[in-house]
């Protein structure tokens, strides 16, 4: 069983692994529509900050704004949380269990 400094870094690591994954789907997303950072915040209504901080993985965002995202994007949420061939956040998660 985990103790609770242990369960709260690995909580921390699975944050992040997933934060990245967002991270690098929003900016695949976003250039492939040849979007810059500011055109993508005035399309989703999401601050042009809250999205530099996610691209350069600093923070992540709620979940009404990852919607806000996806919308903009015209993609599904789950296609922006996919891991695809990243095994951090798997990695991650085993750790927890």
């Amino acid at each position: 069983m985990l103790g609770g400094e242990e369960l709260g870094r690995d909580l921390d690591e699975l944050t992040r692994a997933v934060n990245g994954v967002i991270a690098r789907r929003v900016g695949a997303e976003r250039t492939k529509l040849g979007l810059s950072l500011g055109a993508l915040a005035e399309a989703s209504g999401v601050a042009l900050s809250t999205l530099e901080s996610l691209e350069l993985r600093r923070a992540g965002c709620s979940a009404i704004e990852l919607w806000r995202i996806s919308l903009a994007l015209g993609v599904s949420i789950s296609a922006l949380c996919e891991p695809g061939q990243d095994k951090a956040p798997f990695a991650a998660l085993r750790r927890i269990q």
